[in-house]
């Protein structure tokens, strides 16, 4: 027993992380279980509860407990933790207030702030720590100097997701000591809504998501980005963009086209993200490209399934072009009979010898194919028009530069794919007994 000891305290001590994770945190647990009852728990309890009483139900996301299937393996896990994190689902009216006076007996409060377009700044995180003294009876030396409960605020933000600023402490304040998971907290973040269910730890009711993988993998794609609305109206007014009744109108059709596109992808569990011109007016101006006359979005080709045609045109977006093959150039189009709108989906391929990501086009009446190269992104979230969540790429201003060049900013009215976009190389051509296959057009009624 003694040499147990002096090893876990070395290794949660000394930063032995490797020794530490090669035992596993499972059996470390399984050993602290006969100190439940002398735990840090009953200090932590206390704590949790006082949170509650502040009139919030405390949501369980911390990241190493929800990796657990198990609920009774959490349950087990709470009790012997020395920092946890927990969430609040909050509304903007009602904001934090009711956080922000809570007391903790014998613990410290730290909060963080961060700025939202619309709200201004609100709080983003709360962390509740107390030091552990002899009088707590924690003077084993498996315990912890500190105890600190975490709590990432929730925001409502429009009906479909949860919204949370970055927790930005400095170090001095939230030193790494703390064990504390930063990821994903240190950035803003989105994640759909989710139903949670009750977890009765002890005698202490919190709640977690019903689909906690689904949450873990969430989170990991959680990234949020703000459009820019100061920039986007001082893009307008240089460039006398006018409110006017056409421009309200087009707003509500790209906004019908995408959240059908975004109903069928989304039942194939395929991700899709602005492109095009689409993007470039979401990130240059706040809205959509007054102009434009189609909608753009980009898939990876990685994730195309055989149902897509049909789960579009279940939702009204009738299949009107369709270029290339699934493994090279493919390209759909889809027509939205009700406004007279095309959607295209560009799919986007790997090239690891130049360690890009690409997506071709074709002249229809040539056969001859276009490539358009893209340094290697993420995808993160934004709200498209203030009111759609959607997937952007993360490293938008070089994926639109890519596309547009360093004048991105500049409107150009008059745009010819084959030659304009700065990115373009041809990219050979499909041979004539090709063409059956890979270019194919189906018209629908005279709209076309």
């Amino acid at each position: 027993m003694v040499k147990v000891l002096k090893f876990l305290w070395w290794a949660l001590n000394c930063g032995a992380v490797i020794a530490t994770y090669l035992w596993g945190i499972e059996y470390i647990l399984e050993f602290l279980d006969i100190h439940r009852h002398s735990s840090v728990f009953p200090i932590m309890k206390h704590a949790i509860d006082s949170i509650q009483k502040a009139g919030y139900s405390l949501i369980l996301v911390d990241r190493k407990l929800l990796r657990f299937e198990d609920g009774s393996q959490i349950v087990t896990s709470i009790l012997h933790l020395s920092s946890v994190t927990f969430a609040v689902e909050l509304d903007f009216e009602s904001g934090s207030n009711l956080l922000r006076d809570t007391v903790v007996p014998g613990f410290d409060c730290h909060s963080s702030k961060g700025f939202i377009q619309g709200y201004g700044l609100v709080e983003t995180h709360k962390i509740w720590t107390r030091q552990v003294n002899s009088s707590d009876e924690l003077d084993n030396p498996l315990f912890p100097s500190i105890l600190v409960v975490h709590v990432v605020l929730l925001y409502r933000r429009k009906p479909q997701f949860l919204w949370f600023g970055p927790m930005n402490f400095t170090a001095d304040v939230v030193p790494s000591s703390w064990n504390i998971s930063l990821d994903p907290w240190t950035h803003s973040g989105a994640v759909p809504w989710f139903y949670k269910r009750p977890l009765t730890v002890d005698g202490l009711r919190i709640y977690m998501p019903v689909n906690h993988s689904k949450f873990m993998t969430d989170l990991t794609t959680s990234t949020f980005l703000e459009c820019d609305n100061a920039l986007a109206q001082q893009w307008k007014r240089q460039h006398g963009v006018q409110e006017t009744r056409e421009l309200k109108a087009k707003r509500h059709i790209f906004y019908k086209v995408i959240s059908r596109a975004q109903v069928a992808l989304e039942s194939l569990s395929i991700p899709f993200w602005l492109a095009a011109g689409t993007l470039l007016g979401h990130c240059r101006q706040c809205d959509v490209i007054s102009h434009t006359t189609d909608v753009d979005i980009g898939v990876f080709a990685e994730d195309y399934h055989p149902s897509i045609v049909a789960q579009m045109e279940r939702m009204g977006l009738k299949l009107i072009h369709s270029f290339g093959r699934v493994n090279d150039s493919l390209e759909l189009s889809f027509w939205y009979e009700e406004h007279g709108l095309k959607l295209d989906i560009f799919f986007f391929y790997p090239d690891p010898d130049l360690d890009v990501y690409w997506n071709g086009a074709i002249d229809a009446e040539t056969g001859e194919k276009f490539r358009y190269d893209f340094e290697k992104f993420d995808l993160c979230w934004t709200l498209f028009l203030g009111e759609l969540l959607v997937r952007v790429p993360c490293e938008t201003e070089r994926y639109i530069e890519a596309n547009y060049g360093k004048d991105w900013r500049q409107e150009v009215k008059e745009f010819d794919w084959r030659s304009s976009p700065a990115n373009v190389r041809k990219n050979g051509f499909w041979r004539p007994e090709e063409f059956q296959e890979v270019i194919q057009m189906f018209w629908y009624k005279e709209e076309l």
